[in-house]
C-alpha cells in the first residue's frame, strides 16, 4: 500500500512539475522564451532555480492519515500507569515509525508497539510511573498530540515492605466489571454476594505470597472472613515491579447465590494482579481472570442439573466452553476488574480457618 501509494505520489509531482506546465516552465509565464517572468516573486528557498515562485507545490508528505481518536482521551488525569494505550486512524498510515511518547519533561518514554492486522490501530505499552504527566505525539499528514497524566499507582512505597505484611484488601467481586466472557460475565457476576479478600503474609526484596479468602458482608457492609471456607494460597511470586504485584494459583472457590439456589463454583487457573498504592491503604488497577466451572451452575440459572446443559447453551451462541485442566470441557474464561480495593481494619487473614492443618 505504502509503496503503490508513493508511486502515485511521485507520478502526480511530474505531471505537475513537467508534463502540466512544460519542462522548465513556471505557470506565471506568458511566453516559453525562457527569461524570468515581469512579477515580483522570489525565489524564497535560495536555490538555485530563480524561475520557481515561492508558492510553487512542494513534495507530498510520505505519510497522509490523521489520528482520529486516542485512549486515554486529551487531558486524562487518572490514567492507570500500566495501561496500554491506543491510538486509531482515519487510514493506515503508510509508515508506522510516526508515534512517540515524552514524559511531561521531555525525556522521551521506551514503549512497544503493536499495530493492529488492518494497519489502523496502534496499541502502545510503554514503561509509565504514577503521578507523572505524559505526552504522546503523531507525526504524519500534520503533528498531533495528546496529553495524560497517571494516577497515584505506580509510585514507589513510602512504608517499609514489612509494613504490608497480613493489611487485608477488599475486592468488591459483585461489583465488577466483567469483561470476558463479553455479555456472558456481566450476567454471572450478578450471582456473585460475597468479597473477595486479599492479604500479603510474605514479603522479600525480590518476592510477595498473597493469601486470598471469600468474605463476608454485615448488615453494613463490613467485611470479614467467611471462617466456613478454605483459604486460597498463591505461590511466592515476582515483587522486582514493586508496588506491583502478579500472582497464580490452582484454584478459588466462589459462591454464587440466585433467590431459590445457592452453590459453590470452582475458578481455575487463576491469576491476580494490581499495584499497592504508596502509603498501602488500597490497591489499584487489580483484576483476576480463570476459568469458571460451569458444571453446578445448571440449577442456577434455572437450566436444569446436567452438568453440560450451560455449555451447550452457549455453544449455540458461538461461546464454546474450555478444558477445565482435569479433561473435561465445561469451563468459561472470566476476567474481572475491580475498582480500587480499601484495606479492611482489623481484619487479619485466618489461613486454616477449617482447622484442617492444611
Amino acid at each position: 500500500m505504502r509503496t503503490n501509494r508513493l508511486a502515485l505520489f511521485s507520478v502526480l509531482a511530474s505531471c505537475l512539475a513537467i508534463a502540466c506546465w512544460g519542462e522548465d516552465k513556471d505557470p506565471k509565464k506568458t511566453d516559453d522564451t525562457g527569461e524570468a517572468d515581469a512579477d515580483t516573486d522570489t525565489d524564497a528557498d535560495g536555490d538555485a532555480d530563480a524561475d520557481r515562485d515561492s508558492g510553487d507545490t512542494a513534495a507530498p508528505p510520505s505519510c497522509t492519515t490523521t489520528m482520529n481518536q486516542s485512549e486515554p482521551e486529551d487531558g486524562t488525569v487518572d490514567w492507570y500507569w500500566r495501561d496500554t494505550l491506543t491510538v486509531d486512524f482515519e487510514d493506515a498510515p503508510e509508515e508506522q515509525d510516526i508515534v512517540s511518547i515524552a514524559d511531561s519533561e521531555g525525556n522521551p518514554v521506551d514503549a512497544s508497539f503493536v499495530w493492529a492486522e488492518h494497519g489502523e490501530t496502534v496499541t502502545i505499552a510503554p514503561s509509565l510511573a504514577g503521578s507523572t504527566g505524559y505526552t504522546v505525539t503523531v507525526n504524519c499528514l500534520e503533528e498531533q498530540s495528546f496529553s495524560f497524566t497517571t494516577n497515584e499507582y505506580g509510585t514507589p512505597l513510602t512504608i517499609a515492605n514489612v509494613d504490608l505484611l497480613n493489611r487485608t484488601y477488599e475486592l468488591n467481586l459483585p461489583g465488577a466489571r466483567f469483561a470476558e466472557p463479553p455479555g456472558v460475565g456481566a450476567l454471572l457476576g450478578t450471582y456473585l454476594e460475597n468479597p473477595l479478600l486479599v492479604s500479603p503474609v510474605a514479603i522479600s526484596v525480590t518476592e510477595i505470597t498473597l493469601l486470598a479468602a471469600q468474605g463476608l458482608w454485615d448488615d453494613e457492609a463490613v467485611p470479614s472472613q467467611d471462617m466456613g471456607m478454605a483459604t486460597f494460597p498463591f505461590p511466592p511470586s515476582d515483587w522486582v515491579n514493586a508496588p506491583f504485584f502478579s500472582g497464580d494459583t490452582d484454584q478459588i472457590v466462589v459462591t454464587y447465590e440466585s433467590a431459590a439456589y445457592s452453590t459453590e463454583i470452582v475458578i481455575h487457573s487463576v491469576h491476580l494482579e494490581g499495584t499497592f498504592s504508596a502509603d498501602g491503604a488500597t490497591i489499584g488497577g487489580a483484576w483476576a481472570g480463570g476459568l469458571a466451572d460451569t458444571r453446578n451452575m445448571g440449577p442456577l440459572l434455572d437450566m436444569g442439573e446436567a452438568e453440560d446443559v450451560v455449555c451447550n447453551y452457549l455453544a449455540s451462541f458461538g461461546l464454546p466452553c474450555v478444558d477445565c485442566g482435569d479433561g473435561g470441557e465445561f469451563c468459561l474464561y472470566m476476567e474481572a476488574y475491580f475498582d480500587d480495593a480499601p484495606l479492611v481494619e482489623g481484619v487479619v487473614l485466618d489461613p486454616d480457618p477449617l482447622g484442617t492443618g492444611g
